[in-house]
């Protein structure tokens, strides 16, 4: 499928964003009765049958040895393991503790944390603005936290729910970092 309207990129954020906003809300529902561990595993099962479904669809193999490089693999492999297992896991928990209102305030640390290991893994250049920027994030985060009123858990619970978010956000933008030289084989 070649979509080359002009907003195409625009329009599948906004699409991402949204349901990322509902899948945040689902999994904080069914957090409430089933363990962190078992939605992940669910998840996980269920998006390896979708993905193999659609590329047998679209006849697509799911292993390209000729295509993707062995250190490719392993790329995939390791920011899978990262982000889609030990992240989602530590996600799920902070989910459970704080909510998700403040997992939304919480998961904008996301933007600082990949321009941090783009620099480290990379190589790319910030600029002061970018360098600005992600300090207002962290900032303003720091700042509505402290303000957090009326809330279903106490002051440590909430500490604690937060940092476990803090640290799989930076997990899952590690993850995505780490695969992104795979990905721009795959631009076009």
């Amino acid at each position: 499928m070649n979509i080359t309207f002009e907003y195409a990129g625009e329009l599948f954020s906004l699409c991402s964003a949204v349901f990322w906003a509902l899948a945040v809300v689902m999994m904080k529902k069914v957090g409430d009765k089933i363990h962190p561990v078992a939605i992940n595993l669910f998840k996980n099962i269920m998006g390896v049958v979708l993905i193999s479904m659609t590329l047998y669809i679209i006849g697509e193999p799911l292993l390209n040895p000729g295509f993707v490089e062995r250190e490719d693999y392993l790329r995939l492999i390791i920011s899978g393991i990262i982000g889609i297992g030990l992240a989602d896991i530590i996600f799920l928990y902070s989910l459970n503790i704080i909510g998700a209102g403040i997992t939304a305030l919480v998961d904008t640390v996301y933007s600082p944390f990949v321009i941090l290991f783009a620099y480290f893994l990379l190589g790319e250049q910030l600029s002061v603005i970018q360098f600005i920027g992600g300090g207002f994030i962290i900032g303003a985060i720091l700042f509505a936290s402290a303000k957090l009123q009326h809330i279903p858990v106490d002051r440590n619970q909430l500490i604690y729910g937060i940092l476990l978010n803090i640290i799989a956000i930076a997990m899952m933008a590690f993850a995505i970092v780490l695969i992104k030289p795979v990905l721009n084989k795959f631009q076009g």
